[in-house]
């Protein structure tokens, strides 16, 4: 159900004539499992692949579904994975700029999910995906999933002089669309993304940047990401975050130069029964540099939490059998 969001458009009313590839081709990652799904009043790139335990794949800022390549192709031997291109950003349909805030985008989110009958319980979200996933679960916008995973999650407000300087840079790049335009002109030039991508922490593969600069270099992407960054605020999310239920596993990594492991740390103190997993080498792209890596995490993660609701049913039936 989509939880009072009118306008919801069926997904089979959408199969029929919008089940392609996005654009650019085959060559996109997993573009044979790629559909076009309209909730409400916004088209959302989807793609749906494996079998198993539902689960929900999001993105973080600049990113899109292809970010996501080569953990999905491990994990969907174990789970029935769906993976979005969030608003604006690959091939979703953009959204006005005060539609891009962490709660609309939550959501938003949240009615898609109901328009296509995904249950998730697992998420695992990278960098503000994790934000997205935490504010999707704290409002109640889809049922409450077992695990949600955090890969280098951007949760908590930026600290010191950035917490100060880099909102109103942000809002003042968004606005107008010229810085938008300005940086995708850049993004053609040789070099230009790799080192932005290698700046934040790590090496992803030369095929993964790749698809970053395709991204890049279109005007409505960058627009997208600077709009989502002119419009998040984390201050009330980690006022909120003792009302997390799920457990939740956070992954800091040691390379990470865009948000430092000592995030995660200070998250697990907040929510009751969180965990970190610290991998040392990797960076920010953690997922995309060593997916086999974080899909064991995942795999892990979950396997605890399943243990960990058995032994809570037995110590429930003794109980009963004692009273």
């Amino acid at each position: 159900m989509t939880r009072g969001l009118s306008n919801v458009v069926p997904l089979e009313r959408t199969m029929g004539h919008d089940r392609q590839p996005p654009p650019g081709g085959q060559a996109w990652p997993n573009a044979e499992a790629s559909t076009f799904v309209i909730s409400g009043d916004l088209r959302w790139h989807v793609q749906r692949l494996g079998r198993g335990v539902p689960a929900l794949l999001i993105h973080g800022t600049g990113a899109s579904s292809h970010s996501w390549e080569g953990l999905a192709g491990d994990l969907q031997r174990d789970f029935a994975l769906t993976v979005v291109d969030l608003p604006g950003h690959g091939f979703t349909q953009a959204v006005p700029r005060a539609r891009m805030s962490l709660d609309a985008i939550a959501r938003d989110l949240g009615a898609l999910l109901g328009t296509i009958n995904c249950t998730p319980e697992v998420i695992v979200g990278h960098s503000a995906g994790a934000a997205i996933a935490a504010r999707m679960v704290i409002d109640a916008c889809l049922p409450p999933p077992r695990l949600v995973v955090s890969i280098n999650g951007a949760i908590l407000p930026w600290s010191g002089l950035a917490g100060v300087v880099f909102p109103p840079l942000a809002r003042l790049m968004a606005s107008g669309g010229f810085a938008a335009s300005l940086l995708a002109r850049r993004a053609e030039q040789p070099g230009q993304v790799e080192r932005m991508i290698v700046g934040t922490g790590g090496r992803p593969p030369d095929r993964s940047i790749g698809f970053y600069r395709k991204l890049m270099e279109r005007p409505a992407h960058v627009q997208a990401a600077l709009d989502m960054m002119a419009m998040w605020d984390l201050d009330a999310l980690a006022r909120d975050l003792a009302q997390f239920s799920p457990h939740l596993e956070m992954i800091a990594c040691g390379e990470d130069r865009a948000v430092p492991a000592e995030v995660a740390f200070e998250v697990c103190g907040r929510v009751r029964g969180a965990s970190v997993t610290y991998l040392r080498k990797l960076g920010h792209l953690a997922h995309e540099e060593d997916p086999g890596a974080i899909a064991a995490v995942v795999r892990t993660a979950y396997g605890r939490v399943l243990a960990s609701a058995d032994d809570q049913a037995i110590s429930e039936q003794r109980t009963g059998r004692h009273t």
